[in-house]
């Protein structure tokens, strides 16, 4: 999406503004529950327990749970104006927030004795600042139904922490910090009902395009060899050398070598999803 593209829409409106009857300021804050699908992430965490199984001894197989990670909380303050009786734009800075864990899972030699335990606590957060165009086709007494659609700027981050433990052979806990910014699009509908001229209540539904890659950043792990850190960027690969179903992500400071993994590409924690918010509005 160009720059021309994703401004034009607001010069557009702004300029349309002298020409309204009315112009009314408003401010909101709204929140509620987020699914998101966070791409590869998920994607890649049956493929990661299938290595693990391959490095262990044969007839190893893997105890524990690696749940997904979804839901999220969502959170957004804005500013609307509105053009005409019909038509606002609004302008909005978001806060996706989504945390799972710590989750641990180990892997069991075929006599039952642990080889290796593996702990991790990931999160994943998003800044949207919003650009959004409201229609409003409905307006019965104190109710105004809207449909939205608009895009925005993604300022997102990725960690993970955790340890792994190989009881008394070895030792390593580690965190993963990395940041991406990307673009999104979004679209849905909500209900305004206004208790007030001043004050309102709104409920709304919204769905999301916003895949997000290029997460660079650091990893920072200590060992029985004391502390050391790397800075690189996460890559997806769909399977490795001798283990075709090995779905991961590795977090490397360059491109993998494509003769071991296969199908590489930079990795995409994915935001798409759906929010649904209640919260206030307050008309000036």
């Amino acid at each position: 999406m160009s720059r021309r593209a994703f401004f034009l829409p607001a010069a557009i409106l702004v300029l349309a503004v002298p020409a309204a009857a009315e112009t009314r300021l408003s401010f909101g804050l709204k929140g509620g529950y987020a699914y998101a699908v966070f791409g590869d992430y998920n994607a890649t965490s049956d493929g990661t327990r299938a290595v693990w199984t391959w490095l262990g001894p044969t007839g190893s197989r893997i105890e524990g749970e690696t749940p997904k990670l979804h839901s999220a909380l969502d959170l957004a303050l804005e500013m609307s104006l509105a053009l005409s009786p019909s038509f606002a734009v609004c302008l909005s800075v978001g806060h996706l927030k989504a945390k799972n864990g710590p989750f641990t899972y180990t892997l069991v030699s075929p006599a039952g004795a642990t080889i290796l335990s593996h702990r991790e606590e990931p999160y994943a957060r998003a800044v949207p600042i919003d650009l959004t165009v409201r229609f409003y086709p409905v307006a019965k007494g104190r109710l105004r139904v809207y449909l939205a659609a608009g895009a925005g700027i993604y300022f997102a981050r990725f960690d993970r922490s955790g340890i792994d433990d190989e009881g008394t052979s070895y030792f390593r806990s580690f965190r993963y910090d990395t940041t991406a910014v990307g673009l999104g699009l979004h679209g849905g509908l909500g209900v305004e009902a206004a208790l007030t001229k001043a004050f309102g209540l709104l409920l709304e539904i919204e769905g999301r395009y916003a895949p997000i890659d290029d997460f660079t950043g650091t990893l920072t792990w200590n060992d029985a060899a004391g502390q050391d850190s790397m800075s690189g960027t996460y890559y997806y690969y769909e399977g490795r050398l001798n283990i075709d179903e090995a779905k991961g992500l590795l977090f490397a400071a360059d491109s993998p070598d494509s003769s071991f993994y296969y199908g590489l590409r930079k990795g995409v924690i994915d935001f798409s999803g759906f929010s649904v918010r209640a919260g206030l509005f307050v008309r000036i």
